[in-house]
Order: C-alpha cells, then sequence, then structure tokens
C-alpha cells in the first residue's frame, strides 16, 4: 500500500506541476505485480510464479520492489495474504479453516502459523478481539 501511495504522490505533484504522467518501468512492473498478486495470491504464493509472468528473474522482480517500495516480492505477497485474511475474519461469517481454505491453504494450522508470524496473533484471536469490539456497548468505546 505505501508503494501505491509513494507512486501516487510523485504523480500527482507532476500533475499540479502541469506535467504529463509518465510511468517508469519499474513503476509499472511494480503496478502489474501487485494486480497480478490481488488476482492470483490464493492459488500461487511463490513469487517464481509472479517473475514468470512478468517475464524475468524472482531475484530482478525483488530488486525492483525493494527499491521502488522498500518490501520484497515475498513481502509483498504475504501482506495481500494477510490483509485478505483480516478482512475475511473481521467482515466475513467464516471459521479459521474455512478462510484458510479459500486463501489457498490446505492445512489449517499452516495459516494459523503464517498468520502468527506476521501479526503476532493467532488468527482465532484476531477474530475474537474483532467480535468482541464489535459487541462492545458503545458507553464502552467512549
Amino acid at each position: 500500500m505505501y508503494s501505491i501511495l509513494i507512486i501516487a504522490q510523485k504523480h500527482f505533484w507532476q500533475l499540479h506541476r502541469g506535467n504529463k504522467i509518465a510511468l517508469s518501468d519499474k513503476d509499472r512492473t511494480v503496478v502489474k505485480f501487485r494486480e497480478l498478486v490481488a488476482k492470483n495470491f490464493a492459488e500461487h504464493k511463490d513469487v517464481g510464479f509472479y517473475a514468470d509472468q512478468l517475464n524475468m528473474s524472482a531475484k530482478y522482480l525483488s530488486e525492483i520492489l525493494v527499491e521502488q517500495t522498500g518490501l520484497s516480492a515475498k513481502k509483498w505477497i504475504e501482506f495481500h495474504i494477510m490483509q485478505e485474511a483480516k478482512y475475511l475474519l473481521s467482515f466475513m461469517d467464516r471459521s479459521v479453516k474455512e478462510v484458510a481454505y479459500q486463501l489457498g491453504y490446505t492445512d489449517t494450522s499452516h495459516f494459523s502459523r503464517a498468520f502468527r508470524n506476521y501479526d503476532g496473533q493467532l488468527p482465532t484471536v484476531f477474530k475474537n478481539a474483532v467480535r468482541d469490539f464489535n459487541h462492545a456497548p458503545s458507553y464502552a468505546l467512549s
């Protein structure tokens, strides 16, 4: 998300100055990569798949992403998966097992471990915290 904001800010100032927006090849690679991840993250969690789609090596793809955004391709994929997991756990009436399956995990424990490594808590704890917050009396939130 941060990289998209940086690119957007850069282009806002170009427009503000009356310049035409011209994405660099690296900016286009970032945008295409993010689009591919959004479409394919449940089936493809490996950097190699995305690098192949973009006709470059996994190493070069990660170098571009780190240079442009500060995050490697692997971290971007993980970020997208975990943001989707948080959304599904927060707003959809699905079990952790169902969310894991929807995100392409065949083993719930593997998903739970990945979620804990990313967020510092198990998905069940996250889901319960969101549920408890949403059901808290309004006076308790002020």
